[in-house]
């Protein structure tokens, strides 16, 4: 515990689970820290380091965490350790500045359902599903440059 309140005085979130409502807080952190940072440059603020070890998760949380990144005045970086899959690579891919170690892999893939019940209720899902990947625009197309470039730590190329 003690180590978990040592990276957030450091402006550090360590998310090594899937992405699920206990996820939200990287939010409220977010909210916080521009909060502190209000009248400073945002050149000059401390950058939030959200490190990334997830198979993915709910749609629904990441889609908020990604709004409150592209809000964000204070630079906030994200880094992918181990894998990213699914919704942790929409929230790698969603930094300011985005880094992977040279052994990690990463997943994005098209929505998935798991609909049952009665025919009604899956052609709702189904439509349901369909309407979130269309208002879910690709990460670069939410920024105002086209490129979006991935650091690798630890040696001199870069991944596009």
């Amino acid at each position: 515990m003690v180590e978990y309140y040592r990276r957030l005085k450091k402006r550090e979130i360590l998310w090594n689970d899937d992405i699920s409502d206990a996820t939200i807080d990287i939010a409220l952190y977010i909210k916080k820290w521009n909060a502190e940072d209000k009248g400073i440059a945002p050149e000059e603020r401390k950058p939030i380091k959200i490190f990334i070890n997830s198979d993915g998760g709910s749609v629904d949380t990441v889609l908020h965490i990604i709004d409150m990144i592209h809000l964000s005045k204070t630079p906030i970086y994200t880094i992918g350790m181990g894998r990213v899959y699914s919704a942790g690579g929409l929230l790698l891919m969603a930094g300011h500045k985005r880094y992977v170690f040279p052994h990690t892999s990463c997943l994005i893939h098209d929505g998935s359902s798991g609909a049952i019940g009665s025919i009604g209720k899956m052609l709702d899902n189904l439509e349901f599903t369909k309407e979130l990947e269309t208002s879910c625009p690709a990460p670069e197309s939410r920024r105002k440059s086209t490129t979006r470039t991935i650091a690798v730590i630890g040696s001199c190329s870069v991944k596009k």
